[in-house]
This record gives structure tokens, C-alpha cells and sequence, in this order.
């Protein structure tokens, strides 16, 4: 009787204990720590938004540019234009956050951007110590009219990139890019 006690206490501590260590939960507990700390750097920087000139504590650099594709034969298949907004913390004079938004309009059999295919790229990459850590991924195409697809992904950029498998090879493209992307923009600092 006794060991079929024992046995059932032990059966049972390890059915229940799963549930704490399952890759699900840990996943969506590391999941949970990111979203929090990246709502943190955002709260920090409305706040220092909110202040005096005098008293602000981060810094908003801007960028912009114009995007032209061209097909083989030089001719303009697409058009746009590219910002990209970083936060530094004055303090210790780091990046914190950037905010990356691209649009192009695919203008394929149309002459004008109002009728074209139009690709909305808005990333924000979050940063420690100026090392992305997490970024948020939105992508939505439409055109006049209609949403066509819309895309959000929400991605941790640890330094293990190589050694995971991608089930989507558009998340991997997305990964690289992001990692590329970040690397540019603490370059331009």
C-alpha cells in the first residue's frame, strides 16, 4: 500500500510539475518579458516626450530617404519612401528603440501611386545596452480599395540565429533583415 502511494505522489508531483517547465509555457513567459520590457523603453520615451526641452532625457534622431525599383530595363516598377526614427538615452548615449516605416507603392500596369499595390513595412527594434534583443514586425499590403494581407510577427533576436529552424522561410528573411537593419542603423549614430 505504501509504495502505491508513493508511487501515485510521485507519478502525479511529476505529471503536475510539466506543466511549469513545458516549452509552451516557457515560451510564453519569455514572450511575456520581452512585450513588458519593450512597453518599459516606450513609457520612457513618451515621459521624456512630455517634458521640457531642457529636461528631456532621450534624444529622437530622424532619417529619411526615397525608394525606387527599377526592373531589368530600367524602368520604375515601384516607388516610396523609407523613415527611420531612433531613441537614445542622453544619459549613457545608447540607442534604446528605433522605429523603421517603409512604403512602396508597386505601380506594375498603373502610372500613378493612387491606383498602385501599395507594401507598408513598420519595424521597431528594441535595444539593450545597443544590442537588439526584440523587435516587432508589421507588414500590410492593400491598395485603394482593399487590404490585401497583413503580416505582424513578434521576434526575439538572440544571438543563437543559426542554430534554430525556421518552419517559415519568410521568418528567417525577416530575422536577417531586422539583424542587418539594426546593425545600419547603430552604424548611422
Amino acid at each position: 500500500m505504501r509504495i502505491s502511494i508513493i508511487i501515485l505522489i510521485l507519478f502525479s508531483s511529476n505529471l503536475f510539475g510539466q506543466n511549469k517547465v513545458h516549452p509552451y509555457n516557457r515560451t510564453q513567459t519569455e514572450f511575456d518579458k520581452l512585450t513588458e520590457k519593450a512597453k518599459k523603453t516606450d513609457s520612457i520615451i513618451i515621459a521624456s516626450d512630455k517634458m521640457e526641452y531642457r529636461e528631456k532625457y532621450i534624444t529622437t534622431g530622424i532619417s529619411e530617404g526615397s525608394i525606387e525599383l527599377t526592373d531589368s530595363l530600367k524602368v520604375e516598377i515601384a516607388s516610396g519612401g523609407f523613415s527611420t526614427y531612433t531613441y537614445t538615452n542622453d544619459r549613457t548615449n545608447k540607442i534604446i528603440k528605433a522605429e523603421h516605416n517603409q512604403t512602396v507603392h508597386y505601380k506594375y500596369d498603373v502610372k500613378d501611386s493612387l491606383n498602385a499595390n501599395t507594401e507598408r513595412l513598420e519595424i521597431s527594434i528594441y535595444y539593450e545596452n545597443e544590442k537588439a534583443y526584440y523587435a516587432e514586425f508589421n507588414e500590410n499590403h492593400y491598395d485603394n480599395e482593399n487590404v490585401i494581407s497583413t503580416n505582424r510577427f513578434y521576434l526575439q533576436l538572440n544571438a543563437k540565429r543559426d542554430e534554430i529552424y525556421y518552419s517559415n522561410g519568410f521568418q528567417e528573411k525577416i530575422v536577417k533583415y531586422i539583424i542587418k537593419l539594426s546593425e545600419e542603423i547603430k552604424s548611422e549614430k
